[in-house]
């Protein structure tokens, strides 16, 4: 069976949304359509009747003026916990007072906001329910809060008692329907063992009493005595206030806490109880009591604390440093490195280098005739050279010198002028003839001693054999050639590679230690014969006795590749 062509399926889905020989719309007749849509219009209409008539019954059997589910039936449990102001971060159980106005704003804020809704008693349809003493089962209408006497020591004025390091703490008691305190009589409270003394003495039964207090004995010290904590307008919700029936303008009591000695720089945990017999105190659930930690800092005193404490610390601290840096300077030699020969990092195994390098990612020369080109690499070349060309200093001829000069402090003279014979800026260093120059210097090693071979052991020593014929035994003789017998053939021959000053480093440079001007011996090496647009891979050696070759450790030998282009 063939497959159907894209043309053929849009044919299909148009004869599907309309077909004109059957008069059908998606596969339906007229009739079809108007029997589905009926039987539609009859099903959503039961269903909508049905869901009205379910929500109907429901709404029947709600009390609109109180829950169905009351006292221990409800997930209240009939236990009332406790909230606290102020709590600008939810996520923080932490007040910490400081002077620095944008903290204090913070919680004056958090407190105003709940107590928006009390400042205007007298606006509101309540009673003045001074002087009851008993919950008022009965009141249809809330008892009158008096928001003067809440705010008598707490307000605006003084920011709450926060800009005074006598922070205030706003409670209230959870509201839920229905429930009635049980206050104890003025000698039952005398048995119960949960409630402090310092209520005992002064309990009155008109009050859902509280109590705030540290919760371990270091709180309680740093918080002071219980008269330094006072509460405002009472020490408790008034019972006159409950049960909570929904009434019409109902505010909940409020107790303002102010903590009028607070041991600073501490951070305390405090706790504050209600006590009544219907309230059980239930920490897990949070009921009965309310938890917080409470810190005041005075800002300015603890950062100049702080401020003190670091200057005195770091004073210590540059000190002891710069004693240690005196002892260890007193046990350094300044003219000798305590670590020479195979005890330093470098083995005394002296690596090479070479330039031009002006991208330390790469080891390509790359040698063509292009003006920013050549630029780059001149440059390059010039930074080694400057130190060579400009000296304002003569140090001694060595020229006649064959051997180390092991003895000497003084440094040899270096030979500019033959080094640029042939490798110079006007030349761009060969580039412009096509005969590149490449810089090879060897790595200064403190102390270190070349050892070279003499005229006959050189004879066997199995060096190259063009270094052979010329031997002699005042250098470090340097070979350079390619890697791989192709690089070799692209190279050209021995002859075509010449160096300048010399092929090596003379030994009357060395050993380094340190001399005034010193300036270690370079060579140029120039490749006057290289295949052009054919990568080399070049490798120069330095030939001594103790010279190693190690072209992982990138000792006693360098590598690079090289590249002329026209």
């Amino acid at each position: 069976m063939e497959k159907p062509t894209f043309q053929q399926r849009l044919k299909d889905v148009g004869l599907f949304l309309w077909n004109h020989e059957t008069k059908e719309f998606l596969g339906r007749g007229g009739r079809s359509w108007v029997e589905i849509g009926i039987f539609y219009f009859v099903f959503y209409g039961c269903l909508t009747g049905f869901f009205i008539a379910t929500i109907a019954v429901f709404y029947e059997t709600i009390d609109q003026d109180s829950p169905r589910l009351q006292g221990d039936s409800s997930l209240l449990r009939g236990n009332p916990g406790m909230g606290y102001l102020p709590m600008p971060i939810i996520e923080s159980t932490l007040i910490r007072v400081t002077n620095d106005p944008d903290d204090i704003q913070a919680y004056e804020n958090s407190t105003k906001e709940q107590l928006q809704d009390y400042r205007n008693p007298d606006a509101l349809d309540s009673v003045n329910c001074s002087g009851i003493d008993k919950p008022r089962v009965d009141g249809d209408k809330p008892c009158q809060f008096s928001f003067s006497e809440l705010t008598q020591e707490c307000n605006e004025n003084n920011n709450y008692g926060f800009s005074s390091g006598q922070p205030c703490v706003l409670l209230k008691l959870n509201k839920i329907f229905g429930w009635t305190p049980n206050p104890w009589s003025v000698d039952e409270v005398q048995t119960v063992s949960r409630i402090p003394e310092s209520i005992k003495s002064k309990y009155t039964p008109d009050l859902i009493w509280v109590d705030c207090h540290g919760e371990n004995p270091a709180d309680k010290d740093n918080l002071g005595t219980v008269d330094d904590i006072e509460y405002f307008p009472r020490q408790g919700f008034p019972v006159a206030f409950y049960p909570y029936r929904k009434q019409k303008d109902y505010r909940a009591p409020l107790v303002f806490v102010k903590f009028n000695n607070v041991t600073k720089h501490v951070g305390i945990m405090i706790e504050c109880v209600a006590f009544d017999r219907n309230i059980e105190l239930d920490k897990t659930e949070k009921q009965g009591s309310v938890h917080f930690e409470l810190m005041v800092d005075d800002y300015f005193e603890k950062a100049a604390e702080i401020g003190l404490f670091y200057l005195v610390y770091y004073a210590c601290l540059t000190g002891f440093f710069a004693a240690t840096i005196a002892v260890f300077y007193e046990t350094i030699d300044a003219d000798n490195p305590r670590l020479q020969g195979t005890s330093s990092l470098l083995k005394a195994n002296p690596g090479m280098g070479f330039k031009p390098m002006p991208d330390i990612d790469t080891t390509l020369v790359h040698s063509k005739i292009n003006g920013e080109h050549q630029k780059l690499y001149i440059e390059n070349i010039k930074k080694v050279l400057d130190t060579y060309q400009n000296q304002n200093f003569k140090n001694e001829d060595c020229s006649h010198v064959k051997t180390p000069r092991v003895k000497e402090d003084t440094a040899c003279e270096f030979n500019y002028t033959a080094l640029t014979s042939q490798c110079n800026e006007a030349n761009a260093f060969g580039m412009a003839e096509n005969k590149p120059c490449v810089l090879l210097k060897l790595n200064k090693i403190y102390g270190w001693v070349p050892k070279v071979w003499s005229k006959e052991e050189a004879a066997t020593a199995g060096l190259p054999e063009q270094i052979k014929k010329n031997y002699t035994d005042d250098r470090i003789w340097i070979d350079c050639h390619g890697e791989n017998p192709a690089d070799w053939d692209n190279l050209g021959d021995e002859d075509d590679i010449q160096y300048f000053p010399q092929q090596g480093f003379p030994l009357a440079f060395f050993p380094y230690k340190k001399q005034m001007n010193y300036r270690s011996p370079l060579v140029f090496v120039k490749f006057n014969k290289v295949t052009p647009h054919v990568g080399i891979m070049v490798e120069c050696k330095a030939l001594a006795k103790n010279i190693e070759v190690d072209r992982t450790e990138k000792e006693g030998s360098v590598h690079f590749e090289l590249l002329v282009d026209n």
